[in-house]
């Protein structure tokens, strides 16, 4: 799909969304290499075949890819799913994990967000910077109102994360009207530990995963309940951004990179 800020070429980077097959394979063996052998998910015996992370959306979805211009590598990725694209696909990626509803009865485009890694190698406030101006292009060009997703602690257990569960419930829990709930048969309570009995919020704040922290940054609300996924060794959250509350340097700073206004 042609976006008018896409593609972008910074400090040796290209920020693009893919356009054919081979393209969406690099995306995906990078997704492999970053959630199966470094995180350590267990892929099913195509996928270790193949080695690269793949499911049925992925030719619904729109893939957002960093690639070093230099060596061609895929180094970064997100892939896209808005409201149109999901329901030829027969639901969104989400709906397994929790009942989404009230965003599907939302007034507006709403996006899902998902897969998103980056290489080890490139784990640089650049490519981070790149994949959300990304993101904030495609806002742009499809006037969406509502972004979410799922943000993932490395370890399967909620014990293993229970005061970072806690402190996400008592102070980012989403609005009545946005609030995302985990499927009943999957649903771990957040309020873990009482507000008042947890360490000083800039302590946990400082030891969230980097996804987790990057979509607090841009104003996220969090689903009612969390997620553990076997599988993928994560326990998940639910991710939910009103995008008129992403902060307005993230605009200029897309503008910058485009030369567009």
């Amino acid at each position: 799909m042609k976006n008018k800020y896409l593609p972008i070429e910074s400090t040796g980077l290209r920020l693009f969304i893919a356009t054919d097959k081979e393209q969406i394979i690099e995306g995906q063996k990078l997704r492999y290499e970053v959630f199966y052998k470094e995180m350590g998910a267990e892929p099913s015996p195509q996928m270790k075949k193949e080695e690269r992370d793949f499911d049925r959306f992925d030719d619904h979805c729109e893939h957002l890819l960093v690639q070093d211009v230099n060596t061609k590598k895929i180094v970064g990725t997100y892939r896209m799913l808005r409201r149109e694209h999901a329901a030829s696909a027969g639901s969104f990626y989400s709906e397994s994990e929790y009942n989404i509803d009230r965003l599907k009865e939302y007034d507006g485009e709403i996006l899902e967000l998902g897969r998103s890694c980056v290489h080890k190698d490139y784990r640089s406030k650049l490519v981070l910077q790149l994949l959300w101006s990304g993101i904030i292009a495609y806002v742009l060009d499809n006037d969406v109102k509502v972004l979410f997703g799922c943000a993932s602690f490395h370890g399967a257990g909620i014990e293993l994360h229970k005061e970072s569960l806690s402190y996400l419930y008592h102070y980012h829990l989403a609005p009545e009207n946005l609030r995302v709930r985990t499927q009943e048969r999957y649903y771990n309570d957040m309020n873990i530990i009482a507000k008042e009995d947890l360490p000083s919020p800039k302590k946990i704040i400082t030891n969230l995963p980097p996804l987790v922290k990057g979509y607090l940054g841009v104003g996220a609300y969090i689903a009612d309940g969390s997620f553990v996924d076997v599988p993928f060794n994560s326990t998940d959250v639910g991710i939910i951004v009103e995008t008129k509350n992403i902060p307005q340097k993230l605009f200029e700073k897309l503008y910058k990179l485009t030369g567009k206004k």
